[in-house]
């Protein structure tokens, strides 16, 4: 996943550490599934089971 970031981004536009830039991926991510886990997947869930 983080490798598809990396990817979609421009090439080193912006001068920033690998290692920082991979934690703020990282928390990105865990936010993103967080948010994904308390509300669309039981609200798609929902829909699917009707």
């Amino acid at each position: 996943m983080k490798q598809m970031i990396k990817d979609a981004l421009p090439d080193e536009q912006w001068k920033i550490d690998p290692e920082f830039f991979d934690f703020i991926l990282d928390v990105l991510i865990d936010l993103v599934v967080m948010f994904l886990n308390r509300g669309l997947w039981k609200t798609a869930m929902k829909v699917l089971v009707r």
